[in-house]
């Protein structure tokens, strides 16, 4: 197996770029711009300015499509630009999960709290079906019980730091209320013990939210938490294929339906950022962020020949669209 040389300097990563191609104007400014950022970041938003391969043409690897070199008139003011336009996607995406993310952690909260002060800590408050599933990657116990493990550690961990959580342990016995249980999760536990609760307590919540039933919550939740840790990781977003898929979009949410009618739609970044515009609108109608993401991709890169229709899964004419001006 043959690697790649380790340990490039700055000057020997740029003349390598430009051996394959691409214009780089001022060397000394893009060494610092590797310095800072990092060659193999930088090759992820290089990416898709190199040439495509040709079907009988070797490859490394199965997903690998495209050349070594560049394609002819590639500047490394392309690369530049689709990073600082992918760090912007990041923080505002985040912020519309934070919307998103508060008001679960309240109405989770709220609903459990009304079945019993600890209603996060038995089962017995929950579906028991979902909740007594055997778990995949410890087998031989239930999804519950090992979120439940994991969630009294953290919970153990968080009292040593925090004055008002330690405050309620200790006067629940040990225990917080999931009241303010839910306000010390972070979204992935926070969204496993949401998709636990009772048929009815879920499709509350997500009437409440985003007038959808819980089903279709869960599974947009468990996209949103997928989009929140690639974006705390600061991980490439604007042409990412996502793992995790948001399903079919139902009737009731007429807004929506267009994200049926391509599935590149609903397995791109546009599918996610279009649910969470109408997420957003039902928690916060006052709230700018789909009049922000508007303005954000309006400032897409002109230069590099790529596009959101093509890179990102944006239909045409998406702008027009209801769930961007209701």
């Amino acid at each position: 197996m043959k690697y790649d040389k380790p340990h490039l300097t700055l000057t020997q990563q740029v003349e390598k770029l430009v051996n394959r191609g691409l214009a780089i104007p001022d060397q000394e400014r893009t060494a610092r711009f590797l310095e800072t950022i990092g060659y193999y970041r930088v090759s992820a938003y290089a990416y898709p300015f190199r040439e495509l391969l040709d079907d009988e043409a070797p490859r490394g690897s199965s997903v690998q499509f495209r050349s070594n070199s560049f394609i002819p008139g590639a500047q490394f003011t392309w690369v530049e630009d689709m990073w600082r336009f992918d760090r912007d996607l990041r923080l505002l995406v985040m912020d519309a999960i934070e919307i998103v993310e508060i008001a679960l952690r309240s109405k989770v909260g709220y609903h459990l709290g009304l079945r019993h002060t600890l209603g996060h800590l038995d089962a017995v408050n929950l579906d028991s079906t979902r909740a007594n599933q055997p778990d995949n990657e410890e087998p031989g116990r239930s999804m519950f019980d090992v979120w439940l493990e994991r969630y009294l550690g953290h919970q153990d961990r968080a009292a040593e730091s925090e004055d008002f959580i330690k405050h309620y342990v200790e006067k629940y016995e040990g225990n917080l209320p999931v009241w303010v249980a839910t306000e010390t999760m972070e979204l992935g536990p926070l969204v496993r013990l949401y998709g636990f609760m009772t048929d009815s307590d879920r499709s509350q919540v997500a009437g409440e939210l985003g007038q959808i039933s819980g089903a279709v919550f869960v599974r947009w939740m468990k996209v949103a938490n997928y989009l929140r840790n690639a974006s705390a990781h600061h991980a490439r977003l604007w042409n990412r294929s996502l793992t995790y898929k948001i399903g079919r979009i139902p009737d009731n949410v007429p807004s929506l339906l267009h994200l049926n009618d391509h599935a590149n739609r609903k397995i791109r970044v546009y599918g996610i950022c279009a649910t969470l515009a109408h997420l957003t609108s039902v928690i916060r109608p006052d709230d700018r962020w789909r009049a922000r993401f508007v303005e954000l991709m309006d400032s897409f890169p002109t230069g590099p020949p790529v596009a959101p229709e093509t890179h990102m899964g944006f239909p045409a004419r998406w702008r027009e669209l209801d769930v961007w001006n209701r």
